[in-house]
């Protein structure tokens, strides 16, 4: 059987976490069969546009031309797109072979962070709380907000990310407003996405019941269907669902970012006190 060379290329957010990827597979004795290329990032172009953001991608070279049968088997087992102009050949045995290479980097490499992609979740922009004529109205800050949030949803797109709306969304005679006054009923002017912001098919709306995001939601279920490692936050209320959405994203080691300029509350003391905590205490990054 003719010889082959393998070679895994790892990217990562850093040189030092790809360093990092790279020592562990050299420990499986991985590096037997190997040449492992650390701190690399964006490989190839592909169609004008630069792959990175992929912890790990395994280029297969023979040492004789290649075929296309490969790639199909590739492809199976990585969500990136793998350019027209690699093809491999597939012999008896080989896939196996593959496969085993796949389970050393899978041991290596959080999954869900394979081709990872940023998700902006837009919380609570709704009538009740940023129309002035809402049941509960933030404030002129939640107004304030707007142009940020609209603008940071522009450039989100422009990377493909995805956006994800939270919306307030409450039965007549939901238990909340024992607490609150009735607000952001289903169906209702109040629980409607505010007109400045423009929503697309391709967004994901997520109705909620309660403050985080997370409880009752699919939001957990939607974040890792889409490979999102990275997660961006606008919205209201700053110290109720903007802060207990941080907490939940945060207690499943998503990196966090939220913008100080796309947050608001209607009380400007729980705000501070609520960019302090969510960066003291949940480890988030305010900017």
């Amino acid at each position: 059987m003719e010889s082959r060379k393998i070679i895994v290329f790892i990217t990562a957010s850093s040189e030092e976490e790809a360093e990092k990827i790279a020592r562990n597979l050299v420990k499986k004795r991985l590096s037997a069969c190997c040449n492992i290329v650390p701190g690399l990032r964006s490989i190839y172009r592909w169609k004008g546009k630069i792959c990175d953001d992929k912890e790990v991608l395994i280029i297969i070279k023979t040492m004789q031309n290649v075929f296309k049968k490969l790639i199909e088997e590739v492809r199976k087992i990585h969500s990136y797109t793998v350019p027209e102009i690699i093809s491999f050949k597939i012999e008896d045995g080989f896939k196996e072979y593959l496969d085993w290479i796949e389970k050393e980097v899978k041991t290596q490499v959080n999954p869900r962070k394979i081709m990872g992609r940023t998700a902006l979740i837009v919380v609570d922009m709704l009538n009740d709380f940023v129309n002035e004529k809402g049941a509960l109205y933030c404030g002129k800050s939640s107004r304030e907000i707007i142009p940020f949030i609209v603008e940071e949803i522009k450039r989100v797109r422009k990377i493909k990310g995805l956006i994800i709306f939270l919306q307030d969304n409450h039965n007549k005679n939901d238990p909340e407003f024992r607490m609150f006054p009735e607000h952001c009923v289903a169906g209702t002017w109040g629980a409607q996405i505010i007109d400045e912001i423009e929503v697309k098919p391709e967004d994901i709306i997520i109705p909620k019941k309660r403050y985080s995001g997370f409880y009752g939601t699919e939001l957990d279920k939607i974040l890792k269907e889409n490979n999102i490692t990275d997660v961006k936050i606008v919205g209201v209320c700053t110290s109720i669902c903007v802060m207990d959405t941080v907490g939940d994203l945060r207690n499943r080691d998503y990196p966090v970012t939220v913008f100080k300029k796309g947050v608001a509350d209607f009380d400007p003391e729980a705000h501070k006190f609520s960019l302090k905590r969510m960066q003291k205490i949940y480890g988030a990054k305010i900017i």
